[in-house]
């Protein structure tokens, strides 16, 4: 043991850069755990202009006649704690349908803003008042253990203590959602979605 420490009393630069690389590392595992980036995300697409209402705006990286016919909503900060109430509302200005699309926040790197990073969420329990999302709990699977009703991401993860309720959920990030296409919606009518939404859990 001695001999190592006189090897480090000798030599600081290498003392140095051992105590920068520990706190840059201790600092990215800190970053990572609290990342405020963390975010789940859903958005709309609809065959009629959809007014936002509550936690949703009409995005404003979509052009022309289909920014008023779409919807971006993301949720707090998300936690591996426990799950956390994801909620938005918006209004169809005329009868029509939607595509609810369940993905993670758009978050790029640091270093390269062209590329994207996976940040995982998990989604569970996504409903409507106003409107029907069918097997918003994730139970209901096919012959090949694939979700109904939902495209894209086609198969769930399975583990009832993890989950909010039931046995199944989601894990999706910005480049590989959960997507139900042909959601019918009323005129007028005020449409309140739900979900329960966490980081992975550990």
């Amino acid at each position: 043991m001695g001999k190592y420490i006189y090897i480090f009393y000798k030599t600081p630069t290498v003392l140095i850069l051992c105590i920068a690389a520990f706190f840059l590392w201790n600092n990215q595992c800190l970053l990572a755990e609290n990342d405020d980036r963390m975010q789940a995300r859903a958005d709309i697409s609809s065959t009629v202009n959809v007014k936002p209402l509550k936690n949703c705006t009409n995005p404003g990286w979509i052009k022309g006649e289909d920014h008023s016919r779409s919807l971006s909503a993301s949720s707090a900060v998300l936690s591996s704690e426990e799950w956390i109430d994801f909620t938005f509302e918006f209004t169809p200005e005329a009868d029509g349908e939607i595509t609810l699309v369940l993905i993670g926040a758009d978050i790029r790197d640091d270093n390269d803003k062209s590329k994207r990073v996976e940040k995982w969420c998990y989604f569970d329990e996504v409903s409507a008042d106003g409107a029907t999302i069918l097997n918003g709990g994730f139970e209901e699977l096919d012959d090949n253990s694939m979700l109904r009703e939902w495209t894209g991401l086609r198969f769930p993860i399975s583990d009832p203590e993890k989950a909010a309720s039931g046995d199944n959920f989601i894990a999706v990030w910005h480049n590989r959602g959960a997507i139900q296409k042909n959601i019918q919606v009323k005129a007028d009518q005020k449409i309140t979605i739900t979900a329960k939404v966490r980081k992975p859990i550990k």
